[in-house]
């Protein structure tokens, strides 16, 4: 449970652990060494152990020391799940030594990894089992809008026990980590946290209240067009593709600034990063689009043309 919220008590969570051991759950990864104990004595389920703690002279913050690492052990969890990401842990403690202290006392260690570098030093060190835990929390990695799939895969390749984690909150998200050769899914929030699921689903039934430019990237023109928030255009304009991506970038500012919106959609061809808004591969009907990036000076949401072809239909399906 998060910092302040009304779960935030071991009794509800045990209720919470209880109703997903009794729907096939097979075992449970958990925070926090009363907690543990409380429901591992409740249940004798199989657990990963975890123990957050800050300190303040380190970034790591998910078992980062040899204090937590005993913790752990003292709660009889079967797996100690430990940062195994490239940072420095506090008072410069020894990843080697806390695997080890896991092995002497007969425990497994997951490594909670958030590039493939971490994967392999965590392999390096000893850890069991992999999972992409920390991918996208981490200044090495970036964060994506679902589960990290290519982290994972970059984990799967190391030959270790695999962990999917991370963002996971649909059905085909577990279904292709399991095809990946993932042995096994953990799910927080989306089965676990109702404060975050009520945040999510309310956000999705909030409609924008200020208008939205989007512009549309053609093989020999550009178009925009400025919508009101119940889909209804405004105005509208085009001009020739520019040579330049500088000046596409600077036309499509220009459009934005005039309209004084706050918020934007780009359509284009190629593979787009949605987060980021590079394009990672297009063809060169467009030059210098390759690599280049979508981003104008407001939040701005770019995608490939034919996904957002489909997602405009499936979202304003009235024709």
């Amino acid at each position: 449970a998060g910092t302040g919220s009304p779960l935030k008590d071991d009794d509800a969570l045990l209720l919470m652990a209880r109703a997903s051991l009794n729907e096939g759950v097979k075992l449970l990864r958990l925070e926090g060494s009363a907690t543990i104990k409380k429901i591992k004595g409740a249940t004798n389920a199989v657990c990963i152990g975890l123990i957050k703690s800050s300190y303040e002279d380190s970034e790591v913050y998910i078992t980062p020391t040899a204090k937590e690492v005993d913790e752990l052990i003292a709660t009889g969890c079967e797996v100690v799940s430990i940062d195994c990401t490239d940072r420095a842990r506090p008072g410069d403690e020894d990843l080697c030594a806390l695997i080890r202290m896991c092995h002497d006392a007969g425990r497994l260690v997951m490594a909670d990894c958030d590039t493939f570098g971490a994967g392999q030093n965590a392999v390096a060190h000893g850890a069991d089992i992999l999972g992409p835990t920390l991918a996208g929390y981490t200044p090495d990695s970036r964060i994506t809008l679902g589960p990290d799939l290519a982290t994972l895969q970059s984990l799967l390749d190391l030959g270790r026990p695999t962990l999917a984690e991370g963002r996971y909150h649909e059905e085909w998200h577990v279904e292709a980590a399991l095809r990946m050769g993932a042995c096994g899914v953990v799910i927080g929030g989306a089965l676990n946290d109702p404060v975050k699921q009520t945040r999510r689903y309310l956000s999705a039934a909030q409609r924008h209240q200020r208008p939205v430019a989007a512009f549309d990237l053609g093989g020999t023109w550009m178009r925009f067009g400025l919508f009101s928030p119940s889909w209804e255009l405004i105005e509208s304009d085009w001009v020739s593709m520019p040579a330049s991506h500088t000046k596409r970038l600077d036309w499509m500012n220009e459009k934005v600034e005039r309209a004084r919106v706050d918020r934007a959609g780009v359509s284009s061809g190629g593979i787009i990063d949605p987060v980021s808004g590079q394009v990672i591969s297009a063809k060169e009907i467009i030059p210098g689009l390759e690599k280049a990036s979508l981003k104008l000076a407001v939040e701005t949401f770019a995608i490939n043309d034919g996904l957002a072809q489909a997602w405009g239909h499936a979202c304003y399906p009235l024709f």
